[in-house]
């Protein structure tokens, strides 16, 4: 998988930290205060994208670490991933979304016989 940053929209890029599993991917991404019913979690032709628009209505702060602006991450697994077994889940500020592998690319055991 590769990740793609061409992407003329995204104005910053939140912190993700990419697993694999013998049966799957997990994408963790670090996404505090996002507003779930925003975030936009798609698997398309091979790529994962997540996509969080801009946040609006914010206070004025006299310091401001974390970004409000809209931030959008993409992967290119191909054909390593299972479209069918993608599932988001957000909690304490991390979004996680696991991937499962398509069973050919998954690690198998193979027995050995004998005769």
């Amino acid at each position: 998988m590769t990740h793609t940053s061409n992407d003329p929209v995204t104005t910053r890029r939140p912190r993700v930290d990419l697993l694999e599993h013998d049966d799957r991917y997990v994408l963790l991404v670090d996404a505090p205060g996002a507003d779930t019913g925003e975030i936009d979690v798609r698997f398309e032709a091979g790529v994962l994208s997540v996509d969080a628009p801009r946040t609006a209505g914010r206070e004025s702060y006299d310091r401001q670490e974390y970004a409000t602006d809209g931030w959008r991450v993409r992967y290119r697994f191909g054909d390593l991933v299972d479209g069918e077994g993608i599932e988001a889940r957000y909690e304490a500020g991390i979004l996680s979304v696991r991937l499962d592998k398509a069973r050919t690319h998954q690690a198998r055991r193979i027995a050995v016989h004998c005769n």
